[in-house]
């Protein structure tokens, strides 16, 4: 334009470059309504009643957090807290499983008024004492099966709580 108003450019020179900036400034529009469009799309498909804009910057995304704070939040997830507590509840099984090879005995007392069908047959004071006594006789045939059992019911119930923990 200003060579032009100089005298030095030719016209033709002036009209090709007013037809290049009007078609740059209609492709602009047309990728503003194209951007309009989309916009009203994904506010379709979100669900999203009032209009927004997408930010020209790129969003502020914090630092990652550190290993050891990952491994503690991951270590109080609810999932793996109840995996802990199955963990506990097999390893009193195991504990009980054990204590069956151990003889055990217990020592029960009752007092007990029981009435006849007249004051001559009735047991006024009944006292009543009950000695049980467990005693494994062969523990090679249930309580070591039982044990075997127990521990590697506990060692699934472990590596299930580890997946879940990988994960």
């Amino acid at each position: 334009l200003t060579r032009y108003r100089q005298g030095t450019g030719t016209e033709s020179d002036l009209l090709l470059a007013q037809f290049q900036k009007d078609n740059l400034r209609d492709k602009q529009e047309v990728l503003h309504v194209q951007e309009q469009e989309s916009l009203h799309r994904l506010m379709r498909l979100a669900h999203i009643s009032r209009p927004f804009r997408i930010a020209e910057e790129e969003p502020h995304i914090p630092a990652p957090l550190p290993e050891a704070t990952l491994l503690n939040r991951i270590n109080k997830h609810p999932s793996l807290k109840s995996r802990q507590a199955e963990d506990t509840a097999q390893e009193i099984s195991v504990q009980a499983a054990k204590k069956d090879r151990i003889p055990a005995f217990s020592v029960e007392g009752d007092y007990s008024y029981f009435m006849g069908p007249s004051l001559i047959t009735s047991t006024p004071n009944l006292f009543s004492v009950v000695l049980t006594m467990n005693l494994p006789i062969r523990k090679g045939e249930r309580q070591d099966q039982k044990i075997r059992e127990e521990e590697s019911a506990l060692e699934s119930v472990e590596a299930q709580r580890e997946d879940l923990r990988q994960k």
